[in-house]
């Protein structure tokens, strides 16, 4: 699915010097506003959610609720949404919304006082296998037969992940991605979601 800059147009890059910094009140209406956004989305497109009932062995239980969603842009091109919302026993929540293939751009919120974009790096995109393609590695690694290839695949796969959060986190901490977005970002957002189609239940 293609993702043309002009209807993503009110996504500005976080290094870009004409980024105003948010007041708290601001960044608080946003979250407001995205809260609202998606609980929106969840209901009107009930009949496509997908729920799950969550329970850990510490006795908490969570709530989750997700959903597909494309947005047509004509000539046949269509852009990709995720929507989730997940809450549970302990008052941890969580609401997402996602743009573009592997969610090229990420609105989320993890608390009542701010909304987060992060914006997934376009190399990451276009070097990620299919994810049939991904399936199928996993299923060859697992049914393989030398438990050292098994050990040395899941090391290279925690390796992996592990520097993929290790640089989530340097990048928030130097405010170049995964930064506080304001009320107007959220707004557009919400603008171009109006003309949102579903796809079916993730």
């Amino acid at each position: 699915m293609k993702e043309p800059s002009g209807d993503l147009d009110f996504i500005k890059p976080f290094e870009n010097p004409d980024r105003e910094s948010l007041t708290d009140a601001e960044k608080m209406e946003a979250a407001y506003n995205m809260s609202a956004l998606v609980d929106d989305l969840l209901l009107r497109f009930a009949d496509s959610v997908s729920v799950r009932k969550l329970a850990y062995s510490d006795g908490c239980n969570g709530n989750q609720a997700s959903l597909e969603l494309r947005v047509p842009l004509g000539d046949s091109e269509d852009l990709s949404i995720v929507v989730g919302s997940y809450s549970d026993d302990k008052g941890d929540m969580l609401k997402y919304i996602g743009l573009g293939d592997n969610s090229r751009y990420r609105y989320h919120m993890e608390n009542r006082d701010e909304v987060l974009r992060y914006d997934l790096n376009t190399d990451v995109i276009e070097n990620a296998k299919p994810l049939s393609t991904r399936v199928a590695e996993i299923s060859d690694i697992l049914r393989g037969n030398d438990p050292g290839i098994l050990n040395a695949n899941m090391d290279d796969v925690v390796s992996r992940l592990d520097n993929i959060m290790e640089n989530k986190q340097l990048e928030r901490r130097l405010g170049v991605n995964d930064q506080p977005v304001g009320p107007g970002e959220i707004d557009k957002l919400a603008q171009l979601l109006e003309g949102a189609e579903a796809i079916g239940a993730i």
